[in-house]
This record gives structure tokens, C-alpha cells and sequence, in this order.
């Protein structure tokens, strides 16, 4: 989920398939000539895009957290269509704000389970998102995520050899877990 950009894909691709902007437009206007009677409800992403000027443009989110639920369900749909995949066919990785209120994670895994009949869903901190796809290649690093209207970042090291013995009884002292750690992780 983007504030500003929303992209989505499949597991095993290289990249995001589809990437849009993530808002929702309705009509302003209500059409009353003949034939105009099947014109949708709402346009999402470059649909809305394309007819900016006779729509109503909402964002969903606001600096990563979902204020409208409606549109936001609206984008998910919009979603699981152009990429012509059925939803109870695979479990969701959905990437969040940090500090994403709890409610706000319960209301959407309710509409994935309940709505879309997902298998499973994970929620991932996008800013780390960041981070792993650097990691793969590095080690450790820094990932910074950037949105339209905010940031947020996400600093881990990796240890070369996570698992450690060291003797930290008698003369070694208190502090010998924390030595032992730091001098496994070259802190």
C-alpha cells in the first residue's frame, strides 16, 4: 500500500507488474443522456487519471495509514483484476506504515479473509521491504522508504554468526553477554 504510488505483482517476478497512483475518482457529475447509464461507479489509478477533470479524486491513505476503507477495498478489487488472478489463490503480502495502528491491520486482514477469501496474509514494514531487497546483495544496510508524504526507515545489521557460545560466569563480569554480542556483529 502507497500513500502516493501503489504497486503490486505476483510472487517469483523481478518486479511490480503494475504500478498506479493510489487514489480513487468518482464522477462529480451525474450523467443524464441516453447510453450514459453504464458508466462506472468509480475509477481507480490510471483510469482516474485519465478522466481527472470529471472526478471526484480521493486518496484512501494518508501517510501510509487507510482512512477510507470503502476506496481502499475499491483499489484491492482493481488490483486482483488487472492482474487476472483469482484472490483465494494465493496468500498476500501487504506492506505497511510503520506503527500502523492494530485496528487498522485487523480491518484489512478482515476484508482479505472475508471479502477476498485469501489463504493468508502477511504484513510487512515497507521501509524494511527496502532493506531486505538491499540485504539479498549486501549484508546489511539501511532501507528508506519514501512515500508521497512521508518517509520512514528501517536500519539493521546482520550478524555474520548469529549463534555465539562465550563462558560469561566468574571473572568475565556482567557486561559479557553484550561484548560477546557486539564482537559477533563488529558493532
Amino acid at each position: 500500500n502507497g500513500s502516493g504510488i501503489m504497486k503490486a505483482g505476483l510472487a517469483g517476478e523481478e518486479r511490480p507488474s503494475l504500478v498506479f497512483p493510489s487514489y480513487v475518482g468518482r464522477p462529480k457529475y451525474k450523467k443524464v443522456l441516453p447510453g450514459s447509464m453504464h458508466e462506472p461507479e468509480y475509477y481507480v489509478g490510471t483510469e482516474a487519471e485519465q478522466n481527472r477533470g470529471l472526478l471526484k479524486i480521493r486518496h484512501p491513505l494518508s501517510h501510509g495509514i487507510v482512512e477510507n476503507w470503502t476506496d481502499m477495498e475499491n483499489i484491492w478489487r482493481y488490483i486482483y483484476n488487472s492482474l487476472q488472478t483469482m484472490p483465494q489463490d494465493h496468500p498476500v503480502l501487504l506492506t505497511e506504515a510503520p506503527l500502523n495502528p492494530v485496528h487498522n491491520r485487523e480491518r484489512a486482514a478482515e476484508i482479505f479473509f472475508e471479502t477476498f477469501n485469501v489463504p493468508g496474509i502477511f504484513f510487512f514494514s515497507a521501509s524494511c521491504a527496502q532493506f531486505i531487497r538491499f540485504w539479498c546483495n549486501h549484508g546489511s544496510g539501511f532501507g528508506l522508504r519514501r512515500r508521497s508524504n512521508s518517509r520512514s526507515a528501517c536500519l539493521r545489521r546482520v550478524c555474520s554468526d548469529p549463534l555465539n557460545h562465550e563462558d560469561c560466569l566468574g571473572r568475565k563480569g556482567r557486561d559479557c553477554p553484550l561484548n560477546a554480542f557486539a564482537e559477533t556483529c563488529r558493532l
